[in-house]
């Protein structure tokens, strides 16, 4: 978790993780130096991979710190599930550094406690995107990056998962599990 302001924040807007078609579009709006500057970081580490004969845990973790580094740097972090709307990590990575989570709503969105407007901002196109810094102020973004912030420390991290499974294992001994859900924010059993 990362609780940086906004406005002590480097980036106003970044894209990271795999080159999901959407993300590929959102890329074209990032400013010339940012572009150049990710191009530089991910050749270098390609390189690095390809000559390494193997993966030390040193360079998975300086690869992870550059990671969560660029989020905690950036205003907005433009967010996607790929083809599948899946909820992947960066929907709660994203949040916990501080950025305010801005791309695609998932699968399950709502149920997962995602609200646009609130925690998150929807935004499928450049234009949406690049019209968020005229929409909202930047206490506006910063309410938002907190009510996100919270949301995943409350619903969605180690601990709160740790309480949620620790609830399913009890049922699952007493013999009376049939299942679980997402509702609101609320992780449910049947």
């Amino acid at each position: 978790f990362d609780f940086t302001p906004l406005n002590n924040r480097k980036y106003p807007f970044t894209i990271i993780g795999a080159s999901y078609p959407e993300r590929k579009q959102a890329f074209k709006i990032l400013p010339t130096n940012l572009k150049i500057s990710r191009f530089l970081y991910r050749l270098g580490e390609s390189l690095r991979y390809r000559t390494s004969s193997k993966m030390s845990f040193k360079f998975l973790l300086n690869l992870r710190n550059n990671y969560l580094e660029l989020i905690s740097n950036s205003i907005l972090c433009y967010c996607s599930g790929g083809p599948w709307l899946y909820p992947v990590r960066k929907y709660f990575e994203i949040p916990a550094r501080g950025a305010v989570p801005v791309g695609w709503y998932c699968t399950g969105f709502e149920n997962l406690g995602f609200k646009n407007e609130k925690n998150f901002i929807i935004a499928k196109t450049n234009k949406e995107i690049t019209d968020i810094p005229k929409k909202y102020t930047i206490d506006e973004l910063q309410s938002i990056a907190f009510a996100a912030r919270n949301l995943v420390w409350k619903k969605h991290s180690d601990w709160a998962r740790i309480i949620q499974l620790s609830e399913s294992i009890n049922l699952i001994i007493k013999n009376s599990f049939n299942g679980s859900y997402w509702e609101n924010a609320n992780y449910k059993h049947y």
